[in-house]
C-alpha cells in the first residue's frame, strides 16, 4: 500500500514538472510571437561619406555606401538595396537611392545621395610654353586621359600621324615642364604604327604643365633640318 502511494506521488511530481515546463515554453513562444507581431519600429539607414558628392567628368565614382540598423534585428546593412544612375561620362546631377526592410517587413525611410558630375578643373591654361614647334608634317597627340592628367608611374602613349608619311624613328623623345627639359625618354627610338608608349617615373614631381617633345631629322629632301613637335600640356599627379 505504501509502495503504491509512493509511486502515485512520484508520478504526480513528474507530471507537475512536465506541466510547468510546457507552460514555460508556451509563455516564451507567446512572448516571442507577441514581439514579432508588435514590431512596428522602422529600421534606420545612415549614409557613409559625403553628401552631396562632386566628381569630375570622366572620373570613376565609387559610392561610400551606407549602414542600416534595426531595433529587433540589429545590423541589417547587408540587406540594403542600392539603386544608382550615376554616369560620370555625362555632366549632370544624379542620385543614389538606399532602401532596406527588417524581418517584420518594416521599410526604412529611403535615403538619397546626390552626385554632381562637373567639368574638369585643370590648370593647363596657365602654362607658359613659349617654344614653337618647328615641324609641320606630323600631328602629335597623346593618350586621352581624365582632365588631361596622368599619375606618376603610369604610361602615356605618343602618336605621330601624317596623311603622307609613316613616322619611323625619333631622334629624341623628352619630357618637359613648361620649356624646361626634365627627362629624356630615349634617342633614336622606333615608333610602331606611328606611336610609342612611355613610362612616367614615380620620381617625377607633380605639376600642371608637362609636355612631351619629339624631335626628328628632316623628313624630306628639301628640308633636312631637325623637326620638333610639342604635345598639348598635361598634368602629372601622385
Amino acid at each position: 500500500m505504501r509502495y503504491n502511494i509512493f509511486i502515485s506521488r512520484y508520478t504526480y511530481l513528474i507530471l507537475l514538472l512536465l506541466t510547468l515546463s510546457c507552460s514555460r515554453e508556451r509563455g516564451v513562444r507567446s512572448e516571442d510571437d507577441s514581439t514579432e507581431q508588435n514590431d512596428t519600429t522602422l529600421p534606420v539607414i545612415t549614409l557613409l561619406g559625403e553628401n552631396p558628392v562632386t566628381v569630375e567628368v570622366g572620373d570613376t565614382y565609387t559610392d561610400a555606401g551606407a549602414i542600416a540598423t534595426d531595433t529587433y534585428d540589429g545590423d541589417i546593412t547587408s540587406s540594403i538595396v542600392t539603386i544608382s544612375n550615376v554616369d560620370t561620362a555625362v555632366l549632370g546631377t544624379y542620385e543614389v537611392f538606399y532602401n532596406v526592410s527588417d524581418a517584420s517587413g518594416n521599410a526604412a525611410v529611403e535615403v538619397t545621395r546626390t552626385v554632381n558630375v562637373d567639368e574638369c578643373e585643370t590648370s593647363q591654361d596657365n602654362c607658359q610654353i613659349n617654344d614653337i614647334p618647328t615641324g609641320n608634317i606630323y600631328q602629335i597627340s597623346i593618350t586621352e586621359s581624365n582632365c588631361s592628367t596622368f599619375g606618376v608611374g603610369s604610361n602615356i602613349t605618343v602618336y605621330m600621324n601624317s596623311d603622307i608619311y609613316s613616322f619611323g624613328q625619333a631622334k629624341e623623345v623628352a619630357l618637359f615642364n613648361n620649356d624646361n627639359k626634365v627627362l629624356v625618354f630615349g634617342t633614336w627610338l622606333l615608333f610602331s604604327n606611328n606611336n610609342r608608349t612611355f613610362y612616367i617615373p614615380s620620381n617625377i614631381v607633380p605639376a600642371d604643365c608637362y609636355n612631351i617633345r619629339v624631335s626628328k631629322e628632316g623628313a624630306t629632301v628639301a628640308n633636312d633640318d631637325d623637326e620638333t613637335y610639342i604635345s598639348e600640356p598635361f598634368g602629372v599627379v601622385q
